[in-house]
């Protein structure tokens, strides 16, 4: 159930919503377990119900109404004495919920819900291939996202690509060793 809240929060980016694709999905399993195959993966069949649902009801709604739910990090004060590490996870998940979301459902399957490329094809319906081209863009776009908003944030100095930056680094961490 934790991992199906997980799921649904990343694709709705927002609590509420994630719950009541949650329920409406546990529903559609109870209602459709008589077609789940025993012996297969019980949790890849549940998510796979769950991204089916989101997609589903996304089609039912207007693009505005889904792009709603970021405000939610709007009011974290950069300077609080919140621990680094929430800023950070903060950090990250809103440069996850800004990836398109092709690309994010992908992410999320594959980087923090551990699927298979396999099982993850099955759940959004298309090719392996597919789903390690999407991981590959997603996990670029997120890199470059994080690179934008370290530099936001003074975390990075103002670099032009994700290339510089990995080579400045490299070259501090070379700096320190010697």
């Amino acid at each position: 159930m934790d991992d199906m809240y997980r799921v649904a929060f990343r694709l709705c980016r927002n609590k509420d919503e994630a719950s009541d694709l949650v329920q409406e999905s546990v529903l559609k399993a109870y209602k459709g377990f008589n077609l789940y195959e025993s012996g297969t993966n019980c949790k890849a069949w549940l998510l796979k119900i769950v991204f089916n649902t989101f997609v589903s009801n996304k089609r039912k709604r207007s693009k505005e109404l889904l792009m709603a739910g970021d405000e939610q990090w709007d009011n974290v004060p950069a300077n609080s004495g919140i621990q680094r590490d929430f800023l950070a996870e903060n950090t990250i998940s809103r440069a996850l919920m800004n990836l398109p979301d092709e690309f994010r459902t992908v992410v999320v399957l594959a980087d923090l819900q551990d699927l298979s490329y396999k099982e993850i094809a099955e759940i959004i319906e298309r090719p392996v291939g597919t789903v390690m081209s999407r991981l590959h863009r997603g996990r670029h776009m997120l890199q470059e996202r994080l690179l934008g908003l370290a530099v936001e944030e003074d975390i990075a100095s103002n670099t032009t690509n994700l290339q510089e930056y990995r080579k400045m680094r490299e070259n501090n961490v070379r700096g320190k060793q010697k």
